[in-house]
């Protein structure tokens, strides 16, 4: 199934952080259900159930277009959302770290200078992330926040 989330839902994915450049994996429950379901949000607007049929959906919004998927999506509210990790999303048994095995995030954080550009590459034109009119990231954490195996 694939719905929009209300502004209050929009609201709260907002302040999460991202499972990914734009998306997130989330559990949580329609206002009028008590069962969790488990969730990909995309742009913190667009919510498609991770279910069988996800790759259809996804194909619809390639065909038919953001907005034009947006527009035709039955809004619902969500509630008790909890971002979770891949491992916890997909049932991962997570391997050992090793030395070997080092990846990005084992680099050091390194800070914008001010005169550095910054790219995010993004699968939607208004990427909810972005201050087009301040041109920069909206505040809030946007980091991945689990290990990528």
């Amino acid at each position: 199934m694939l719905f929009k989330a209300t502004l209050e839902s929009q609201s709260i994915l907002l302040s999460l952080p991202e499972s990914g450049m734009g998306y997130q994996l989330i559990t949580a429950r329609f206002a009028s259900e008590y069962k969790s379901r488990k969730l990909l949000d995309l742009n913190s607007e667009i919510i498609i159930e991770h279910d069988e049929s996800e790759w259809l959906f996804l194909s619809k919004i390639a065909r038919e277009g953001w907005n034009e998927v947006k527009a035709a999506a039955k809004e619902q509210s969500l509630q008790g959302i909890e971002l979770k990790s891949k491992t916890e999303y997909f049932n991962i048994v997570a391997e050992e770290d090793t030395a070997s095995k080092k990846g990005a995030k084992d680099n050091p954080v390194q800070s914008a200078n001010g005169g550095m550009p910054y790219v995010r590459l993004s699968a939607f034109y208004d990427d909810k992330r972005i201050d087009r009119l301040n041109k920069c990231l909206r505040p809030g954490p946007i980091l991945l926040q689990w290990t990528i195996i």
